[in-house]
């Protein structure tokens, strides 16, 4: 790197450093969704280095939220508490992304600071570090780096950095774990998405797949099978703590929630797929593997790429609440978009690719920054507020003109019609000023809906449903 590229990348990373990691150091944390969880098991593991809820802990955090230090309530997440087989309070969640937190916890102490900044700090931190390694200053040649970091930046990933939630975390490590890959470092990989895997399990998918890559070769096998150990850690610290896999087997996730249409939803959803948000990155991502089919390697891995994408939505679906707290996407979005970013560059990483397809990859990589600038900037920038009670503006604009268009899983449209998590006891209306536009009913609500709304152009037919379901059924009609 000359010296003048070093000068422009130092630049470059002050600006980072000032557009991400503002909101993390100005704003008051708020406990949100599972935030709750977090923040408790830091203070329990800087208090006493375990993740067990003592009463202890709930106080200091309840004197922290009576000192303005932190916003929001902890009874949820106290309730999210169960006991181990010792009869200790342990969190549903792993605690590897509040140890994570540890030293800008303890940093924070030090100086008199408050303490409770340290989870979006952390995410600051770690969300520079994949712009910087993964980016600014990686090994991997001009402008495929360049192009990563600057996708990466202007994305969903940032309006994560003030949430104290892992999502940054999983985010920055496969970001990490991509940049060690492309610079022949599988272990590395293996590593470190295996670390992202602790807080998010189907990334686990991902570390199986870069660890089979590395058996090829081998001079990386054992330094991988030892890279990729750390993975199982929650597996193991749950059976010796609840005889289980998972404690969120219990009452957060199940098998029989699995679903391909919904797995879908988490890429082309109008409320919480990437599509509305990194609209020509996903595209561009999509047709990778055809800009690359003169380079069969090339093509193989933008394919496998989507394979594991694909694999991963498909586990998140096992999920009980799917519509849940957010900015953007969902939540389990954002540790894919890396890879999403990754396999749009795919074109620019092999000389057999035609200069034509090479090209074509360049300018989708460029438009999609430009995109999602202005995505970003429409969206106040990177410190957005929570939405996932409320449509998307893609959302808002297909149900206004084409309602048919759009027909998300009933939890997604009944809450953010609504306006509250809560599940349908009635017809659900989406109306533009006034006017009925769709309608999700049951075949018992089906009076009620024409009451409210008068019949519509196609009076749905309830006996094409199964006869177990027929009153039960949630369809949707259009006005």
């Amino acid at each position: 790197m000359t010296s003048r590229e070093r000068g422009l990348s130092l630049l470059a990373a002050a600006a980072v450093t000032f557009l991400v990691a503002g909101p993390a150091l100005t704003r008051v944390p708020r406990a949100l969704g599972d935030s709750g969880e977090y923040f408790l098991m830091t203070e329990a593991l800087f208090r006493h280095g375990g993740t067990d809820l003592r009463p202890e802990d709930a106080a200091a955090m309840d004197e922290a939220l009576r000192r303005g230090e932190i916003e929001g309530a902890f009874e949820p997440a106290r309730e999210s508490y169960v006991a181990d087989r010792n009869g200790r309070a342990r969190s549903l969640h792993f605690w590897a992304y509040p140890m994570a937190c540890l030293p800008a916890r303890a940093l924070l102490h030090l100086v008199g600071g408050n303490e409770q900044k340290a989870l979006p700090i952390t995410n600051a931190l770690l969300l520079l570090l994949a712009l910087l390694r993964g980016g600014i200053f990686s090994a991997v040649p001009a402008p495929r780096r360049f192009l990563f970091a600057a996708l990466l930046l202007v994305s969903p990933a940032a309006w994560f950095v003030p949430w104290p939630h892992p999502e940054v975390f999983c985010c920055a490590l496969v970001a990490l774990g991509l940049a060690a890959q492309r610079e022949a470092h599988p272990a590395a990989a293996v590593l470190l998405v295996g670390l992202a895997s602790l807080q998010s399990p189907p990334l686990l998918l991902l570390a199986l797949v870069l660890f089979a890559r590395a058996l090829r070769d081998p001079r990386h096998r054992l330094a991988a099978s030892l890279a990729l150990v750390p993975a199982f850690v929650p597996f193991a610290f749950s059976l010796w703590s609840f005889g289980r896999l998972s404690p969120l087997s219990a009452s957060a996730a199940s098998p029989q929630f699995l679903s391909a249409s919904k797995a879908l939803e988490l890429f082309f959803d109008l409320d919480l797929g990437l599509l509305p948000y990194v609209p020509l990155a996903l595209l561009g991502a999509i047709a990778a593997p055809l800009l690359a089919w003169r380079s069969r390697p090339t093509a193989r891995l933008a394919l496998e790429s989507w394979g594991v994408l694909l694999a991963m939505a498909f586990a998140c679906t096992a999920t009980t609440n799917w519509n849940h707290g957010t900015a953007g996407p969902s939540r389990y979005g954002i540790w894919m978009l890396p890879l999403v970013f990754d396999t749009l560059l795919l074109p620019l990483a092999a000389a057999s690719v035609s200069p034509r397809a090479r090209k074509a990859a360049l300018v989708v990589a460029v438009l999609a920054i430009a995109v999602q600038g202005a995505v970003v900037a429409a969206r106040g920038g990177f410190d957005p507020r929570p939405d996932y009670l409320e449509h998307s503006y893609a959302a808002r604009f297909v149900l206004r003109h084409a309602p048919s268009l759009y027909n998300p899983s009933p939890e997604i449209f009944v809450e953010r019609t609504l306006g509250e998590e809560r599940s349908a006891q009635e017809p659900v209306v989406y109306r533009v000023e006034g006017r009925c536009r769709k309608m999700l009913v049951q075949k018992r609500y089906w009076m009620e809906g024409l009451a409210r709304c008068g019949p519509p152009a196609r009076t749905p037919d309830f006996k094409e449903l199964a006869p177990e379901s027929r009153r039960r059924e949630w369809v949707y009609v259009e006005y």
